[in-house]
């Protein structure tokens, strides 16, 4: 994370600012989609700042995948592999500027990407389109693996 211990105090700092306290409120969401996604920027928001403190850089990927983790049906995966293939096939229209205002802007527009996604899912037939699938699928043809 480009500071000497930086998981370390990142840890310490999570577990002085309470994160699980905060983060907790996002539970209640069943699943990730058009109505959850400003609650889910926002969560991401809050963390990236957080990590910030301590490494001085927007730790969007460590965030989302933090995030995840606890809650892997609401909050997308980001790391360059998958928001390459996000914005590949879903993303080349969006219009600039819709997340000017947050630290996480790459990861406001991978969620967008991946709301198109599970629309067009939707229209093709699939009933609920898996979050955790579409990481998977984002993230192995992002690295070349499909």
């Amino acid at each position: 994370m480009g500071v000497r211990n930086a998981e370390w105090k990142l840890a310490e700092l999570m577990v002085n600012k309470e994160v699980d306290k905060f983060i907790r409120d996002i539970g209640r969401l069943d699943r990730f989609c058009r109505s959850a996604l400003n609650e889910v920027l926002a969560l991401h928001e809050q963390l990236v700042c957080l990590a910030q403190e301590v490494t001085g850089r927007v730790e969007n990927s460590f965030c989302a995948k933090y995030l995840s983790f606890h809650y892997p049906k609401i909050i997308p995966i980001f790391d360059n592999y998958a928001y390459g293939k996000s914005w590949e096939l879903a993303g080349r229209d969006l219009p600039k500027g819709l997340y000017i205002a947050n630290k996480n802007v790459d990861y406001c527009y991978h969620c967008e990407a991946v709301i198109r996604l599970m629309g067009l899912l939707l229209e093709t037939g699939v009933a609920e389109p898996d979050i955790k699938v579409i990481d998977y699928v984002l993230y192995s043809s992002g690295a070349g693996y499909l």
